[in-house]
């Protein structure tokens, strides 16, 4: 940044601060210029990890103009890693896409369909904590109660008959539950567009879509793993 610039132009986050070494003073800088994803662009990312969702709406995107979006497997990368510096890595990627592609998988609507998955299933397990969570402070304060009467007894059942009386007229309790509901019905309908489902896990006996979701979710894409063996020492099922 120069001085003159108008720093509330730009959003925070695009405003990147970093303060000189044993110094208060501190350098800004802002973007030169914005060009976004534009037609014939190439994007390389790596494959898995907190990347899925940008991985996602660049692709989404990219087919609308004519880009596309590739991800490496992470063991493809560190084989190609000469350093172990990974601040490089997004130079490494932009030679790794031109020179050798092979090692490369794009990324589209199958993908997408994936990712989508995972995202259902975080958003489901994340309201079942939620619920749980409400249901122990209940039972806590149930306990509280029963425990804290003037009389000083302990009528046998009265904690389970209070505590099942509190959660049927608790309004917060009610609406988790309700949240839990939409997002199992949201994960079942994402795990049904699956072609992993209707070849794997469907013929199963007793794996319905949640137990199905709870194995695909860790594992997140199986290209990951460089041999089958990896991929089942991941999943704490080899020999």
């Amino acid at each position: 940044a120069q001085p003159g610039d108008r720093l509330e132009e730009f959003p925070e986050h695009h405003i990147k601060r970093i303060k000189k070494k044993d110094s208060e003073e501190e350098m800004v800088y802002i973007p030169e210029a914005y060009e976004g994803l534009r037609a014939g662009d190439v994007v390389a990312m790596v494959l898995g990890g907190s990347g899925d969702r940008l991985a996602f709406a660049l692709s989404r995107r990219a087919e609308e103009l004519g880009a596309s979006v590739f991800r490496i497997p992470p063991f493809h990368l560190k084989e190609q890693r000469v350093t172990t510096d990974k601040k490089a890595d997004h130079v490494l990627l932009a030679r790794l896409i031109v020179e050798m592609p092979q090692l490369f998988y794009p990324v589209g609507p199958r993908d997408r369909e994936s990712i989508a998955m995972r995202e259902a299933y975080r958003a489901r397990r994340d309201a079942q904590k939620d619920r749980i969570r409400c249901e122990q402070r209940l039972r806590q304060r149930v306990s509280g109660e029963v425990f804290l009467t003037a009389e000083g007894r302990y009528p046998e059942g009265t904690i389970e008959d209070e505590y099942d009386r509190l959660k049927a007229n608790d309004i917060i309790l009610q609406s988790l539950v309700a949240e839990e509901g939409r997002r199992e019905a949201e994960l079942i309908s994402a795990v049904r567009r699956l072609d992993v489902w209707e070849r794997i896990f469907k013929p199963l006996k007793g794996c319905g879509e949640v137990l199905a979701a709870g194995i695909m979710h860790p594992i997140g894409d199986i290209r990951r793993f460089p041999t089958a063996a990896k991929l089942t020492a991941f999943c704490g099922v080899h020999v």
